[in-house]
């Protein structure tokens, strides 16, 4: 993390990066004891109630009420 440069100054605006999602998961579970799934599920989508979320792309398949991205290609025709 030390050799990534800010987008702007400390505090002037939101930068969204995914690096320290990505060091949460290498350290909840040396810390929890337990995934990192687990550890959202128990931590966060169980006290909110939300019973349909998950972190896994194999439950995400086996839903009913899932909303998945589109991709429409078009073919312009000559006429």
């Amino acid at each position: 993390m030390r050799f990534i440069k800010p987008e702007s100054p400390f505090r002037s605006k939101f930068s969204y990066q995914n690096m320290m999602y990505l060091a949460a998961a290498e350290i909840i579970p040396a810390v929890a004891k337990k995934s990192w799934d687990d550890f959202v599920r128990d931590r966060i989508f169980q006290p909110l109630g939300m019973k349909e979320s998950n972190t896994s792309v194999t439950q995400l398949s086996m839903s009913q009420d899932v909303a998945t991205p589109t991709i429409v290609i078009t073919r312009d025709h000559e006429h």
